[in-house]
């Protein structure tokens, strides 16, 4: 660590840029090589500002100090850059990358031409820039513009830097807004959390308050309110009790809640909110999320009372002997009534856990409607659960956002104007849809259509906002048939008896013998958990089973805090399965460190880039000077990132259980700890479980798995579809 020199105050140097030694465009430290006012004086600069070229003039306000490694230099504490004034820091500032079609050559001839008054030609006359030999109209034209464009860049940079906001996120901003950023910003800074991804309300509340905003302004409120219900909505809610929300609206910005309430009757008079009574309770939704519960709801109930035309309807008997004679497997009496149910009714839903039978119910149903001639599509909520689909019953499934047609900016290009073409629409892995997924797909149906819905109920819910599978399950309106009977193939199974023992209240004998596909190994406390997880994932586990410990090995927390959490957890996994290497390329970007070779997961849906969240991948390359990021998902499909995208991108060797709902993999390793205290429940420990194909590995501590199996304490999500689908 450097020491300071304390003998001497805050002092101000100038001076011209020579060199950019360093800078991290996340959070704008740069070290320089600057030469003083002072001639002939070359001083070290550290500190932070935005995207500094060679050739600038920077005033900088600091103190010097003695680097053990660096010797003497300067930390700026303020750094104000300037246009250069000299010549060569003007040739040096225009080779510097700065202008498109001007390299040193290029910039030297302009300077040779016009010295000192370059500058002033490049702002006010830059017709003479055709004066310079090889520089024509059009050339001339491309610098101006060029030129422009970067000075109103940098320009605004340094107004957002000034005001505390860090280089990738500067630049999102710029790429939103462009030349308006700075006029957006003023008129409403809270803008920016509405409409910039990683960008949330604190960021834009520190700016209101440099910007002048104060404290009880109702734009500050209202920004207030938005946030805690999009915060809501992150965590599955689909609205919140209007006490709730003024409690937490008081927390958060300390006003008291005669200065909120007004604010948000307002908002709810104006459309921007609106309130409806459920339960008891009044519950403030964002429009689009109440809108999708009644569309959903009534979308429902229109299904339920179509009747199929003659063409398309099947007679169940003959249907149920076809099934009899013609296939090659047979059909226990509670599958024969989940085929029953859903050649009876044109929407249906069959629901239980691993090894029960669900998708041999589902190829008998195809089977049958495949032979009535019947057109069928399949999809699911992720492209892992569409392959595993399609893998399964023979018939290509596809994402639901594929199958609908998603094409960003505009939406689905399937929806209620724009049917889609079928006439049996089959969705698996429905326990991770949320509302506005459903009511995407129930809008987009054409009339006539069968639907049947399959998934797990007792699985964690959808990551979105909503409860929708256990809604419709809990309404009964609809017809659904619960699979319990566990099959041949999976009675020799732990991981299946392990998961159905869990769901029913009780832990699961996971004695480490020999041949057994699930177990639990005890240990005493997180360091020693954590220190043995390395060991298995790194050494034993592919050793023993001959697998690979990044494609094939998936380790699943329940949290990302903590030792034992996603983030710790994949810094010492990246550590020991893909150190860093001379020669291989890295970036820094976030907060965390990528490599070639990691293993990613995408964070958010991406419609652009056509991945979405929980989407799995691994980088295949870190391209060049710009450092874009090349990764590869599943089926080999290549997606480049650039810098600013990668807060799309996480590690991956560690994910939350959460996060690898409706994938497999061949092992699975969850680490349990008390640590987890406030996620430890029956459904997250039986989806991790359930997410194994071949090994599952469970290790910390027993209290921590009884504490799992024992509590089943997840409160019901807040919304009003239930309600709604109930009639109330």
């Amino acid at each position: 660590m450097p020491s300071r020199d304390h003998s001497r105050d805050s002092e101000m140097i100038e001076g011209e840029i020579v060199k950019v030694s360093f800078h991290n465009e996340e959070t704008g430290f740069s070290v320089l090589r600057v030469q003083t006012a002072e001639v002939g004086i070359s001083v070290t600069l550290t500190g932070r500002c935005p995207s500094p070229n060679a050739g600038e003039r920077l005033s900088a306000r600091g103190k010097w100090e003695h680097d053990a490694q660096f010797g003497r230099q300067f930390a700026a504490e303020m750094i104000d850059l300037l246009e250069p004034t000299t010549t060569h820091g003007i040739e040096l500032f225009l080779a510097s990358g700065l202008i498109d079609g001007v390299g040193p050559k290029v910039a030297k001839s302009i300077v040779d031409h016009f010295g000192e008054d370059v500058m002033h030609v490049l702002n006010a006359e830059s017709k003479r820039l055709e004066e310079v030999e090889g520089v024509g109209r059009k050339r001339r034209k491309e610098i101006k513009a060029s030129w422009d464009a970067a000075k109103e860049q940098r320009e605004i940079m340094i107004f957002l830097f000034d005001h505390g906001i860090s280089g990738a996120r500067a630049v999102k901003i710029y790429q939103t807004y462009g030349n308006d950023t700075r006029s957006v910003l003023r008129n409403n800074p809270y803008q920016l959390a509405e409409d910039i991804y990683g960008v949330g309300f604190r960021t834009a509340d520190d700016l209101a308050a440099k910007l002048g905003v104060e404290n009880n302004a109702p734009s500050r409120i209202r920004a207030a309110l938005a946030h805690l219900l999009d915060s809501a909505s992150s965590q599955g809610h689909a609205a919140l009790p209007i006490d709730e929300l003024l409690e937490r609206t008081t927390e958060m910005i300390s006003l008291t809640t005669d200065l909120i309430q007004p604010v948000l009757e307002k908002s709810v008079t104006d459309g921007r909110f609106v309130m409806h009574m459920v339960e008891g309770r009044n519950l403030i939704y964002r429009p689009s999320m109440r809108e999708a519960e009644e569309t959903i709801a009534q979308l429902t109930k229109t299904i339920l009372q179509r009747q199929f035309p003659a063409d398309k309807s099947i007679d169940i008997e003959k249907a149920l002997e076809w099934i009899r004679h013609q296939v090659d497997y047979s059909l226990s009496d509670g599958q024969m009534k989940a085929v029953k149910m859903a050649f009876d009714h044109s929407i249906s839903i069959i629901t239980g856990g691993p090894g029960v039978g669900k998708t041999t119910v589902l190829r008998a149903l195809l089977d049958v409607f495949a032979a009535k001639g019947l057109k069928c599509k399949l999809a699911a909520p992720t492209g892992r659960a569409a392959q595993r689909m399609t893998e399964s019953c023979g018939i290509e499934a596809q994402t639901m956002h594929r199958m609908l047609g998603y094409q960003p900016p505009h939406g689905f290009s399937f929806n209620k104007d724009r049917s889609l073409e079928g006439d049996v629409f089959v969705l698996d892995e429905v326990s991770m849809v949320d509302l506005p997924l459903m009511k995407a797909f129930l809008s987009a149906l054409p009339e006539g259509a069968r639907v049947l819905l399959i998934g797990d109920a007792d699985q964690l819910p959808s990551v979105g906002p909503g409860s929708v599978l256990s809604d419709l399950i809990a309404s009964e309106i609809l017809p659904v048939t619960r699979l319990t009977e566990v099959f041949r193939q999976g009675k020799g199974s732990q991981i299946i008896s392990a998961s159905h023992e869990i769901n029913g209240g009780l832990v699961p004998d996971l004695r480490p013998v020999k041949g057994a596909d699930c177990i639990f190994l005890e240990r005493d406390n997180p360091v020693v958990t954590r220190d043995t997880l390395l060991t298995l994932v790194a050494e034993r586990l592919p050793k023993g089973l001959g697998v690979d410990p990044i494609d094939d090995v998936q380790v699943l927390t329940p949290m990302n805090k903590g030792l034992l959490g996603t983030v710790e957890l994949n810094k010492a996994l990246q550590e020991v399965l893909n150190p860093p290497h001379e020669f291989k390329p890295e970036i820094e970007r976030y907060s965390a460190t990528f490599r070639r070779g990691d293993k990613v997961i995408q964070t958010r849906n991406n419609y652009d880039k056509e991945v979405f969240n929980g989407d799995l991948g691994r980088i295949a390359e870190i391209e060049g000077d710009g450092h874009q990021v090349v990764v590869r998902f599943d089926q080999g499909r290549l997606v480049v990132y650039s810098p600013s995208d990668l807060d799309q991108l996480r590690l991956a060797y560690a994910i939350t259980i959460h996060k690898s709902q409706g994938s497999e993999f061949p092992v699975v390793v969850i680490p349990l700890s008390t640590q987890h205290f406030v996620l430890l429940e029956r459904n997250l420990l039986y989806t991790g479980i359930t997410r194994g194909r071949q090994q599952v590995v469970l290790l910390g501590q027993r209290n921590a798995l009884e504490m799992a199996v024992s509590r089943q304490t997840s409160g019901r999500r807040h919304g009003g579809l239930l309600a709604l689908l109930k009639g109330e």
